[in-house]
Formats: structure tokens, C-alpha cells, sequence
């Protein structure tokens, strides 16, 4: 699991992101984030509708999945960023062995 000095937390932060974020996007999975100019962490929400997994524990187990995974890649971002996660109705299918592989190539995208 992601520590909690690595996550979103405010609403601010993710109204900001919306905002003024860039986004990269891969099979049903869309990154949004914010480059930042100061020497803080790199933090990351993730945001999976009800309109898109209807049961909430089924939520919750994407959720850390997502988070497992990004705390095991968070290396490969060399910069400091904020960025959310935000699932879309294709990736509520795919099997968990297939989120690594999307998450590298939505990292690899930022440059």
C-alpha cells in the first residue's frame, strides 16, 4: 500500500489537477497530473466511479491493487508530480496481471 506522505488527500488538490493537469490515457486506464516545481514527494489519488464498478469492495480491491502497483513503479517517475488514477468501464474486465504492464506504459508516456 501506498504511504500515506505518497497520496491525495484534499479536494484542492484534486480540483487543481483537473485544472490545470495534463493527461496520458491507455485501455480504459487515465492519468491525470500536475509537473511541480517544488522539492515535495510525489503523491497520487485514484478515483473509480460507482457508475463503473457498481459493489464498493470490488472498488476498494481495484483501488489497492492500483496502489501496490504504483508504489512498486513509483521509481520510474522522475520527476515530482501530483497525478490521479481514474478508471474507466474497459478496465473493470481486465484481470490484475494486466494492470503492471499499463501502468509502466502510462508512466512511460510522461516523458
Amino acid at each position: 500500500m501506498l504511504k500515506v506522505d505518497y497520496r491525495l488527500k484534499k479536494t484542492k488538490d484534486f480540483e487543481k489537477i483537473f485544472k490545470f493537469g495534463k493527461s496520458v490515457s491507455q485501455n480504459g486506464l487515465s492519468f491525470k497530473f500536475l509537473n511541480k516545481t517544488n522539492n515535495s514527494r510525489k503523491r497520487f489519488g485514484f478515483i473509480i466511479s460507482s457508475k463503473v464498478i457498481k459493489k464498493a469492495n470490488e472498488r476498494n480491491q481495484l483501488r489497492r491493487k492500483l496502489q501496490e502497483i504504483t508504489r512498486k513503479k513509483i521509481n520510474l517517475i522522475k520527476k515530482n508530480i501530483d497525478g490521479v488514477f481514474i478508471v474507466r468501464k474497459n478496465l473493470s474486465r481486465q484481470k490484475s496481471k494486466n494492470l503492471e504492464p499499463l501502468i509502466d506504459k502510462l508512466f512511460k508516456q510522461l516523458y
